[in-house]
């Protein structure tokens, strides 16, 4: 599956690598479009930041929106590559250089 001579494997490949490549910017986004908004929406509602945690969406749409994201931060991704967009990895570089 992951042999890149097969067109399956080379396909599989060029979609992960970017996104191994930014894993901490996808972490961090998935923090603001997630996490982030769930707790405001905890506090402004009940006063507990969890309170709405695994209960805001059904599994089926919650799974949606991942599929979603995911597919989203790997377009983010390949974008941000192409065009040599800073993203927190290279902010990390430039701190730990």
């Amino acid at each position: 599956l992951l042999d890149g001579d097969e067109p399956r494997g080379r396909w599989l490949i060029a979609w992960a690598t970017p996104l191994s490549r930014h894993s901490l910017s996808l972490y961090l986004l998935h923090h603001v479009v997630h996490i982030w908004p769930l707790w405001v929406y905890g506090m402004a509602t009940t006063g507990v930041a969890t309170s709405h945690w695994q209960r805001v969406f059904p599994p089926a749409v919650a799974v949606s929106l991942a599929a979603l994201f995911l597919v989203g931060g790997s377009v983010l991704c390949h974008v941000a590559g192409r065009r040599r967009i800073p993203m927190a990895e290279s902010l990390m570089r430039r701190l730990c250089d």
